[in-house]
């Protein structure tokens, strides 16, 4: 036998000393030192928090230099299109300018009696967020395929020299107070027994005539404010004024004021209880609802919206987050695209 084979049997050959062999204990000793080595984290396991935030940090920096010009471009494009010119961008109806302002809106056709193109109601009055001429645009297209008569009204900047100081509300804020209660005020001046009040941002069911009619055949003659839309979480819960209509409900708390409707009677208690400028910091949507829980205000809405805030509008992603805020069955707004002068999409309604 070779020197350095061993026997299959495992015996230890005589040649060879016993002694030098390894123990039993040092087996061991090296078994928990490999296990130990197993158990040792690796360098990445070790560092890998600090490399993954560092890999995004990467990442969120690639992203920004990629979109950075975009962006610019993107505010470049808006700036040349201010709301000052816009006949381009509007089909077949003119601008002017509003009362004495530059500021120039459509002027929307009338396109038949107050039933037909005013959803029922004396005026149709569409506030406009100067900076945002897409929305302008877009509401004025809208309304056009609809055959809605209606108002543009714009939030107009408050000159410094007005301004009160302290501001009992941030300027945005105040600014929109002033729009809306120049609606109201606007409104009894005229002598409208009624209007709907849009924000230039809202979306509409497409059958929305159809939808109105129903509301005015069934809303009480006691009516202040109707909602809509709204942001209201609990409107399904009230109780029903007709039993005709079981979407029509006595409001709880719609909130939000991007789709209402006035009577004479609840503008005229508007102005008289809430002034033209806020004197606290409760925004106007908040008064107004202050006004109804002291019983100074009788409300109506829908328990499920037909006017809701378009998601995509920056201004408008939070209201559309709000519990009320729904989705449209059939969105108004998604038809534009198959719309074309003269031409309707074949669920339009666009009767009496």
């Amino acid at each position: 036998m070779s020197e350095l084979s061993m026997p299959l049997s495992g015996e230890i050959p005589a040649h060879m000393n016993e002694s030098l062999l390894p123990s039993a204990s040092y087996h061991k000793v090296c078994v928990e030192a490999a296990k130990d080595e197993r158990k040792r984290p690796s360098l990445y396991e070790r560092f890998k928090p600090q490399l993954l935030i560092l890999a995004f940090a990467f990442l969120s920096l690639g992203l920004y230099l990629l979109t950075k010009d975009t962006i610019a471009q993107s505010l470049q494009h808006e700036n040349k299109h201010s709301d000052k010119n816009l006949n381009a961008s509007i089909p077949l109806v003119p601008t002017r300018p509003y009362k004495d302002t530059a500021i120039h809106l459509p002027v929307l056709p009338t396109y038949g009696s107050a039933e037909q193109a005013q959803l029922g109601f004396d005026h149709v009055y569409v506030i406009h967020h100067l900076g945002h001429p897409d929305k302008l645009v877009r509401m004025a297209k809208l309304l056009q395929m609809l055959h809605i008569t209606a108002e543009f009204v714009p939030v107009l900047p408050i000159p410094k020299a007005n301004l009160p100081s302290p501001m009992a509300q941030p300027l945005e804020h105040m600014q929109e107070w002033h729009a809306r209660h120049r609606i109201y005020r606007d409104m009894l001046d005229a002598g409208y027994k009624s209007a709907l009040i849009l924000d230039d941002s809202v979306d509409m069911e497409l059958n929305i005539k159809t939808i109105m009619r129903a509301v005015h055949k069934n809303l009480p003659p006691n009516w202040d404010m109707f909602f809509p839309g709204h942001c209201g979480a609990f409107e399904s819960s009230q109780p029903r004024p007709s039993d005709s209509l079981p979407a029509l409900r006595h409001a709880n708390m719609p909130i939000c004021l991007h789709a209402h409707a006035v009577s004479q009677k609840g503008a005229r208690r508007i102005v008289a209880n809430l002034g033209p400028s806020p004197t606290t910091d409760e925004i106007i949507s908040m008064a107004i609802m202050r006004l109804k829980e002291r019983g100074q205000l009788q409300m109506y809405s829908l328990d499920t919206p037909v006017f809701a805030p378009r998601p995509a509008d920056s201004q408008s992603r939070k209201s559309s987050l709000l519990a009320g805020n729904k989705k449209l069955q059939i969105s108004a707004v998604n038809h534009l695209s198959t719309w074309k002068t003269g031409r309707h999409p074949r669920k339009m309604d666009t009767s009496a």
